[in-house]
């Protein structure tokens, strides 16, 4: 992949790293992955549009920083360009962070104790500037952002397959920030008279959104890579039929501190949404890009995570019984096929 001249433009601009932590610097303009020092954590660029005016460039520290609550953390720079070409319906790049714990993951999701989170970060209009330290909702509205932050983990009860996103029959996405409008699958389904469960954390009340979706009504991105030089765009859409729950905020939130994100997925097979033996396998935290006028950057000041096997804790909140049982969640697979569009 040849870098425009836009690409050579941000590649001076990242003026906030330390002269220590600049020479662990790795910058990533295609598919390439690159993993921290100490194998914790790995980016991924997930750039899945055929968009041919767009671009994105990433600046990935390799060095950890150690953090007590969640083991460490590291920090990137995302610079992003999309257009609305050939559509925003799903995402054109989800720049993000994996959590390699394999000693840990997979693990079955009732023998969870602690899910810490922890990071800062802010999204504004163009090149990486270490005087911006905080998110403008008006700025990002002026350069017409369409983007959501948000936490993937995915599940499945068979091991193997919950460390593989494209297999694993169930998605919990933990929503963390929206901008433009976007709001995530399910969110407009069902009829008003249904009561939704509410779960407050940290003084957050997180909604749950429940749908599903299919290899037949999620292949957009896969329709499209096959018109794309491969080496730069990736296919992770969902090859089997994939349940998502999706905790919505009621607020946006781009500064966490090891915030316990357990109570969520308790919540989900203490209530038999999802079986206690369901193991917890690929997790993953980014940020859904899909629109912009001009360039976008993400910069992700510090941000970390992990999993602690225990004893799990009971969620607090005015949690109700599901809103769609699991045999009729089950039914609703062929009703959906073909009439879905899988958001993140």
């Amino acid at each position: 992949m040849f870098l425009s001249p836009r690409y050579k433009f941000i590649i001076y601009l990242f003026p906030f790293l330390t002269p220590s932590i600049h020479a662990q610097t790795t910058q990533i303009c295609d598919s390439t992955n690159a993993t921290t020092n100490s194998g914790r954590y790995t980016f991924f660029p997930d750039i899945t549009t055929t968009d041919k005016d767009g671009y994105q460039c990433t600046d990935f520290s390799l060095a950890d920083e150690n953090s007590g609550s969640v083991g460490s953390t590291t920090l990137f720079n995302t610079t992003f360009s999309w257009s609305s070409s050939p559509d925003i319906s799903t995402p054109h790049s989800f720049p993000s962070l994996t959590l390699n714990l394999p000693s840990i993951l997979p693990i079955p999701i009732s023998n969870i104790s602690l899910f810490p989170l922890t990071n800062n970060w802010a999204l504004y209009p163009g090149n990486p500037l270490h005087t911006i330290s905080a998110t403008s909702p008006d700025s990002l509205l002026n350069a017409s952002v369409i983007a959501a932050c948000y936490l993937n983990i995915y599940l499945d009860l068979e091991p193997s397959l919950s460390l593989d996103k494209r297999f694993s029959a169930t998605k919990i996405s933990i929503w963390q920030a929206n901008y433009g409008g976007l709001i995530p699958l399910g969110y407009n389904d069902t009829a008003s008279t249904i009561t939704r469960p509410v779960i407050n954390l940290a003084g957050i009340s997180y909604t749950l959104y429940v749908s599903q979706t299919s290899p037949s009504t999620s292949s957009s991105s896969s329709s499209a890579s096959s018109n794309s030089n491969s080496s730069t765009v990736v296919n992770d859409e969902p090859q089997v039929p994939q349940t998502i729950y999706t905790w919505y905020p009621s607020v946006n939130a781009t500064t966490l501190t090891a915030m316990d994100i357990s109570p969520l997925l308790n919540y989900l097979w203490r209530e038999v949404y999802i079986s206690s033996n369901t193991y917890v396998g690929f997790v993953e935290w980014g940020l859904d890009a899909r629109n912009s006028v001009g360039n976008v950057t993400w910069s992700v000041y510090e941000t970390g995570m992990t999993v602690k096997p225990g004893t799990p804790v009971r969620a607090v909140g005015m949690g109700r019984r599901k809103e769609v049982g699991r045999g009729e969640m089950l039914a609703l697979v062929g009703l959906f096929v073909g009439a879905v569009v899988l958001f993140g």
